[in-house]
C-alpha cells in the first residue's frame, strides 16, 4: 500500500514558474528514490528475521543429542553441515518444516508419557490382583495340605481295619479350584520395551 506524501500540500499546488516545476519533479523523484529505499530495507529486514530463526534452530540442533538428531524422517535446515545459498522463500519454507516436525515430535513424547503412565496404572491394578489371587490360592493349598492329612491318616486306619478308606484322596484342582493369575499388560507403545520383571502371569503360579 502506497503511502501518502509528506509533501501533498506542495505538490498539489500548480506550478507558476520553470524553477517550481523543476523543484516539484526533483521533488518527486527524490520521493521515489526514498521508497525504493525502503523496500530495501524492508526486504532486509526480513532477512535478518530468517537469519535470526535460523540461527536460533541450529543452536537447538547442536544442542540436541545425536541420538535424536539421527532420527528417521527428522527435517534439519543444515543437515550435512555445509554452507548452502536459498533464496528467501526456501529458507521460509525450510524454517516452517523444521517447526512443524518438532512441534510433532513434542506431541509424540506427549502421547508415549500418556502411554507411559496408563500402562503404569495397569502394571500396579495388575500386580493388585494377581497378589489377592496368590493369597486365596495359599488359603486352598493349606485347606487342600489338611485334607491330604486327613485322608493320609484315613487311609491308615482303613488298612488297619482291612477296609476301604471312607472318601477319597483330594485332588487340588478339581475339589479346591485354585484360580489362574492374569496375564501381565502389555505396553502397546512403539519403541518402548518391556519391564524388566518377571511376568508372574501362567499356571505355575498357582500353588501346584
Amino acid at each position: 500500500m502506497k503511502s501518502k506524501s509528506r509533501y501533498s500540500s506542495l505538490l498539489e499546488t500548480p506550478a507558476r514558474t520553470d524553477q517550481e516545476t523543476k523543484l516539484r519533479d526533483a521533488l518527486i523523484e527524490s520521493e521515489a528514490r526514498d521508497a525504493v529505499r525502503k523496500e530495501i530495507m524492508i526486504g532486509m529486514q526480513a532477512g535478518v528475521v530468517l537469519s535470526n530463526i535460523y540461527a536460533v534452530q541450529v543452536n537447538k540442533q547442536l544442542q540436541a543429542k545425536e541420538a535424536k538428531d539421527k532420527g528417521k524422517g527428522k527435517t534439519k535446515l543444515m543437515g550435512d553441515g555445509k554452507a548452502k545459498l536459498f533464496t528467501g522463500d526456501e529458507f521460509f519454507r525450510l524454517c516452517e518444516e523444521h517447526e512443524k516436525q518438532q512441534k510433532e515430535d513434542a506431541e509424540n513424547a506427549i502421547e508415549r508419557r500418556n502411554f507411559r503412565q496408563i500402562h503404569a496404572e495397569r502394571l500396579a491394578e495388575w500386580k493388585k490382583e494377581n497378589e489377592a489371587i496368590k493369597e486365596r490360592n495359599k488359603l486352598k493349598k493349606a485347606d487342600y495340605d489338611l485334607a491330604v492329612v486327613a485322608w493320609e491318616e484315613e487311609k491308615a486306619k482303613a488298612k488297619e481295619e482291612k477296609r476301604k478308606p471312607r472318601w477319597n484322596k483330594p485332588k487340588w484342582r478339581e475339589d479346591f479350584k485354585p484360580e489362574t493369575l492374569k496375564q501381565r499388560p502389555k505396553k502397546n507403545v512403539e519403541g518402548e520395551e518391556e519391564d524388566d520383571e518377571s511376568d508372574e502371569s501362567g499356571d505355575e503360579h498357582e500353588l501346584n
